[in-house]
């Protein structure tokens, strides 16, 4: 830990987060992520977060747990089960490997250390959901947090932020299926990526070659 404080940049904050979404992900994250910070990594620095946003309004999104467990092997975890990953990460280093890398230690976390999409790691990744909740209300004054479940709707959020509720219907977004949608459309993308810069690379070295076999003659 004091290796972490003298190791952490100082880096100015000129527009202070005015809310924190500090809940783990696929709980409905992505309604709430409007001039705010949502999602994993951020949701694992509960106690950092509100040291350096005292004032930041907290919103705490719900889901039953049970739910949540199988919207995570739905889709975080079935990605990290993809052994093609593992190539792709390898071959796209730019965005694939930090990408799986940031989804399989964050996930390995709520996991407490095991492999996350191993059968053992269902307790502790059911432990880690409870567990967060309860540091989060323990941490978090009553009169800056509100626990909202999207289905809620616009009032309590609107009321919670202090601003008129929208004349739209509440967003409900990054289904199971339209995640894994996107991210198998991302997964072939990136393959693509790949296949372009091998394509030039062999262009490249063809005509290396060739030039070669041109100058020796």
């Amino acid at each position: 830990m004091e290796f972490y404080e003298k190791a952490a940049p100082v880096i100015p904050r000129p527009k202070p987060m005015k809310v924190l979404v500090l809940s783990l992900p696929r709980t409905g994250t992505t309604s709430n992520t409007k001039k705010a910070l949502s999602d994993d990594p951020c949701c694992l620095f509960v106690e950092e977060l509100l040291s350096a946003y005292p004032n930041a309004k907290i919103i705490l999104t719900t889901r039953d747990r049970a739910a949540w467990l199988r919207s995570m092997q739905r889709f975080i975890l079935e990605i990290l089960s993809w052994r093609s990953m593992r190539l792709l990460s390898y071959l796209d280093p730019e965005f694939t490997g930090p990408y799986q890398a940031l989804l399989n230690r964050t996930t390995t976390v709520l996991s407490g250390g095991q492999p996350p999409c191993a059968p053992s790691s269902v307790p502790a990744l059911l432990a880690s959901f409870d567990s967060h909740y309860e540091r989060v209300r323990a941490a978090v004054p009553p009169d800056q947090l509100l626990e909202f479940h999207p289905g809620m709707g616009w009032d309590p959020l609107c009321g919670f932020l202090g601003v008129e509720v929208p004349e739209v219907a509440f967003p409900h977004l990054n289904s199971g299926s339209e995640a894994m949608e996107l991210e198998v459309e991302l997964y072939w993308d990136r393959w693509a990526v790949v296949g372009r810069r091998f394509v030039r690379r062999a262009v490249f070295l063809l005509a290396f070659c060739g030039l070669l076999v041109l100058a020796r003659r």
